[in-house]
């Protein structure tokens, strides 16, 4: 587990850092408490650990990683859909940016709900608009709908659920990205002393809870991150008991 601290001022001036992945930060960082016990990060890299990562060592038993690829050295190498754990066997599982990249996300939703323990956490993030990467394995994106009927399906109960952004952080997102590809050097950091100060207000106005209470402008999202838990019993009919927070 990485202790390194990231900090969101390094968004505003780095071509190469989404403002997606700032606010997915913040919020993984605000929810570390939710950490603990024995985790299951699946989809992670040891040796690309995440830079939110803050977690209090003394609530962490142990950290494992799940990955398909053997070259990174995961814990575990396994597929998603098919993990060689027990049942109820784990505290935490996160499963960041990965939903996407699996041929059967329901049936990777299943598994990961398997292994939790009764009152274990899932930090779960996934991308809805958002460009293609990781090429040619990027098959899915999903709306807040999707993401919930997923989650209720395992068992899982939603504690909050959080937009990745709004219209503005969509917009620049998307530039930013572009002008970070312009392979000429000084053309490309030209366009990004222009475009970042603008940017960063824009999405400065977002945080500032610009949008929120608009439909059309709260229907743009960069994607999602859930806080979910594993109840004690199988929740009932009626579904989670919060949905996407405003």
């Amino acid at each position: 587990m990485s202790t390194r601290k990231w900090t969101p001022a390094a968004t505003y001036v780095r071509l190469s850092m989404t403002y997606r992945r700032a606010i997915l930060n913040t919020w993984l960082h605000k929810w570390q408490n939710q950490v603990h016990g024995i985790v299951l990060d699946v989809g992670g890299e040891r040796h690309n650990p995440v830079p939110y990562a803050t977690m209090a060592d003394l609530a962490v038993k142990r950290w494992l990683y799940l990955n398909i690829n053997p070259a990174i050295a995961p814990d575990i190498v396994a597929d998603g859909a098919h993990i060689p754990l027990a049942a109820e066997a784990i505290d935490t599982v996160i499963c960041l940016e990965t939903l996407e990249h699996v041929g059967d996300p329901p049936q990777v939703m299943r598994e990961l709900s398997r292994v939790l323990r009764p009152a274990g956490v899932l930090l779960l993030s996934v991308p809805f608009l958002y460009r293609i990467h990781a090429a040619p394995t990027d098959f899915w994106r999903f709306t807040e709908y999707q993401v919930q009927r997923m989650v209720k399906n395992t068992g899982l109960e939603i504690v909050r659920m959080e937009r990745l952004g709004l219209l503005f952080t969509v917009l620049c997102d998307m530039t930013k990205q572009a002008i970070s590809e312009i392979r000429l050097t000084v053309l490309r950091w030209l366009l990004g002393l222009l475009f970042l100060p603008l940017a960063a207000f824009l999405v400065s106005l977002e945080r500032l809870g610009m949008g929120k209470r608009s439909p059309v402008l709260a229907s743009f999202t960069t994607g999602y991150l859930v806080l979910a838990i594993k109840p004690q019993r199988f929740p009932s009919a009626s579904g989670p008991r919060n949905g996407l927070m405003p």
